[in-house]
């Protein structure tokens, strides 16, 4: 593929001896997850062993990814209890999916293994900030805590994912929306009706 013919086994550790130079010091997001909100942290600081650790093997799944072709250096490990859980690297082209961003890989390994959808327990560490999509699913999975290197606007010129895309968001709204459009409702509620029929007024665990 793409790229690959580029680096041997030597280029590769000479590259990850120079990214290893600089791991330690990274913006953290702090997930609240009973309210499911993210909380911007300001500081900056030092990794633990585990996240430095967790960190390298995002760069390399990263590393990777790249040389594979896919465009971008993305990747994703998550740690729980102190150990490492799962990793992933960006695999959208080979995979011929849109959803397989390295984060999203991740989680869903990680959920697996666990053998649990909530982990309130886990933290991720990225090689870059989460795009929207992710973003969610880290949110979803109630991870406590997310590490990121590069910002956004810092890593869009390798990504798909446009840092504008954010804006664009905050302004959508689906009875505006022209892509998006309501219909069926009434079959819609009378299936939810069936369902409060059988006892179950809300999502159950």
């Amino acid at each position: 593929m793409k790229n690959s013919i580029q680096y041997s086994e030597e280029r590769r550790k000479m590259i990850r001896a120079a990214l290893w130079t600089g791991v330690g010091s990274l913006v953290a997001l702090s997930f609240d997850a009973n309210a499911r909100a993210m909380i911007p942290s300001q500081m900056q600081g030092a990794l633990d062993d585990i996240g430095v650790k967790a960190m390298k093997k995002a760069y390399d799944d990263g590393l990777d990814a790249y040389i594979a072709g896919e465009g971008g250096p993305f990747g994703a490990c998550l740690v729980c209890n102190g150990e490492i859980v799962s990793s992933a690297q960006l695999s959208i082209k080979r995979q011929k999916n849109a959803l397989a961003e390295a984060e999203l890989l991740a989680i869903q390994k990680a959920s697996e293994k666990l053998k649990k959808a909530d982990l309130s327990d886990c933290e991720i560490y990225m090689v870059c900030a989460p795009s929207p999509l992710a973003l969610t699913a880290i949110m979803q999975a109630n991870i406590k805590k997310a590490y990121y290197s590069l910002s956004l606007s810092q890593s869009e010129p390798y990504s798909q994912f446009r840092s504008s895309l954010w804006s664009e968001l905050n302004k959508f709204s689906f009875s505006e929306s022209s892509k998006f459009k309501q219909t069926m409702e009434s079959q819609g509620m009378n299936l939810l009706s069936e369902i409060k029929s059988q006892g179950q007024t809300e999502f159950e665990e």
